[in-house]
């Protein structure tokens, strides 16, 4: 699967804001949807904050490969399927 593709996708569909701000639920969050966590650099940051894009880009890399690793391990055939099956 083409990542940059994916993350070009997921920027159109869904956005990709380069501060802090508080998603639908409240939590801090920023990029292409990442949840700050307490091991980020950003975290108790206020927001508003600026994350440059090398940073979200880096961060939805680390998103990505962590919902792909989940995939392996609980639905190990999802990769031999095409990248548009993939993708859906």
């Amino acid at each position: 699967m083409d990542i940059n593709k994916l993350r070009e996708e997921l920027e159109f569909d869904e956005g990709c804001v380069y501060e802090i701000y508080n998603d639908h639920l409240g939590y801090p969050t920023f990029g292409i949807g990442h949840l700050v966590l307490e091991s980020d650099p950003e975290h108790g940051k206020p927001l508003g904050t600026t994350v440059c894009k090398e940073r979200v880009v880096a961060c939805f890399e680390n998103d990505i490969t962590n919902v792909f690793k989940d995939l392996d391990r609980n639905l190990p055939w999802w990769r031999e399927h095409s990248d548009n099956l993939q993708e859906f």
